[in-house]
């Protein structure tokens, strides 16, 4: 039976998603028709998945955090191995 998360855990959520800049993981076959797309997460939902935005007052989809990529957070694998190792 799936757990949904409690109201403490939304808030957490919450805090952590709402009014972010995101992108989603393209990895997901479901998530492909937003490549390149910035989308803004408006609230999380009761069920602890996050309502962005990704056009301004139309296309809001309900996606699971773990897809979900904060943009500036991005991991570029080139820049990682160019960066110096301390």
């Amino acid at each position: 039976m799936k757990r949904y998360p409690d109201p403490a855990e939304i808030e957490q959520l919450k805090q952590q998603w709402t009014n972010k800049q995101v992108k989603v993981d393209t990895s997901r076959p479901e998530l492909r028709r937003f490549a390149g797309l910035v989308g803004t997460v408006i609230t999380v939902n009761m069920n602890g998945k996050c309502l962005v935005n990704f056009q301004e007052g139309w296309g809001r989809y309900d996606i699971d955090p773990a897809y979900l990529i904060p943009v500036g957070e991005e991991t570029d694998p080139e820049s990682a191995q160019a960066s110096p190792s301390g």
